[in-house]
């Protein structure tokens, strides 16, 4: 199958996409948000090859930088964005550093800088180097902490799916939701994201939430809260600020805390694993913004079985066996009290109800 840069199909082959194979085969996406310290993302205009990182439109020098980024064990993850009509600015290109806090947190911190194209690897030279090597670019950061900054994956080149189904959801965002929002949001197409096969998919910062298989109401529902988050339940992929099985714990949470939960500072840690990683016990720390509601989750996860997934519509990828975990056992420690919220026979009721 071919996509073009902007989503249109060009040619039909009769593989089945890797989004539709997934959902088709019942892959829960949570646990699927990619986890680093630092999210490195800049403008840079199409087209993109399928590592956007390879295209020559990139400079040597920055390339460079991010080579010895990785050789220094900086655990970076580089996202192109495509330049917008609106938000850009000619000769110029925008970069954003989103870096992970130390201890508990809920947003990334975010920094946001425009610079004369010519400026960019040494801009990321300084970002790496630490704050006092950023002073001679005080004056193009941009004052921004107040804006949401949507990545929406339309990688096309990288996965078809990305482009059929994430440039339709890109495009509502940008046309309907960014104009509405008063200078809040900007939406933006980023290269890919992982986690093609649970396209249309998209990062949302500074928050850091993964999200998947998203269509207009699930959208909706996302950028008004006005639905209980759990009705989002299979739309959503993960925290980055958490590993893995701390991910499948903390969409519990949400489920039951409700849309607040996205605000309130936490950590997440395995204590854990069991024999052939048949269960984990993980614990999630939290504390409301204003200090006032302190306390912690513990949970049991179990693999629930496996499922089969194509990781890519490239290629011949044979379907690959997939492990589920749920989460069986759920106690808040509030206060020194231990309230047990969801108990194994809840899991199993809610797993056959969605069977």
């Amino acid at each position: 199958m071919l996509v073009s840069e902007t989503g249109e199909i060009q040619a039909q082959d009769t593989r089945e996409m890797c989004s539709q194979y997934s959902l088709s085969h019942g892959e829960d996406p949570i646990g699927s948000a990619v986890v680093n310290e630092h999210y490195v993302v800049m403008e840079l205009p199409m087209p993109w090859p399928a590592d956007a990182w390879h295209t020559p439109q990139l400079s040597a020098g920055v390339r460079e930088v991010a080579r010895l980024a990785q050789e220094n064990g900086v655990d970076v993850r580089s996202l192109a964005i495509v330049p917008d009509a609106e938000y850009s600015l000619e000769g110029h290109t925008r970069l954003f550093h989103f870096h992970r806090p130390e201890g508990y947190f809920s947003c990334f911190d975010k920094q946001e800088f425009l610079v004369p194209t010519g400026l960019v690897a040494e801009l990321l030279a300084a970002l790496y180097a630490g704050p006092e090597a950023l002073a001679p670019f005080e004056t193009y950061r941009q004052d921004s902490g107040h804006i949401r900054e949507l990545l929406v994956c339309t990688h096309g080149t990288r996965d078809a799916c990305c482009g059929k189904f994430g440039y339709p959801l890109y495009d509502a965002l940008r046309n309907h939701y960014a104009p509405a929002s008063e200078g809040r949001l900007r939406v933006w197409r980023v290269s890919h994201l992982g986690g093609h096969r649970f396209s249309p998919t998209l990062l949302d910062f500074p928050g850091g939430h993964y999200w998947g298989r998203l269509n207009a109401q699930s959208v909706a529902t996302l950028m008004t809260q006005d639905r209980p988050p759990d009705s989002l339940r299979m739309n959503y992929r993960g925290w980055a600020g958490l590993d893995a099985l701390s991910q499948v714990v903390e969409r519990e949470i949400l489920a039951l805390e409700g849309w607040r939960w996205l605000d309130y500072l936490k950590s997440g840690r395995v204590l854990d694993r069991g024999e052939h990683k048949a269960w984990a016990r993980v614990r999630i720390d939290y504390t409301s913004p204003d200090g006032s509601d302190i306390g912690a989750y513990e949970a049991l996860l179990e693999k629930s079985g496996t499922v089969l997934s194509i990781g890519s519509c490239r290629g011949n990828e044979p379907p690959k066996s997939r492990e589920q975990h749920h989460v069986t056992e759920l106690v808040k420690l509030d206060g020194g009290e231990r309230k047990t919220v969801i108990h194994r026979r809840d899991a199993e009721d809610a797993e056959g109800t969605q069977r």
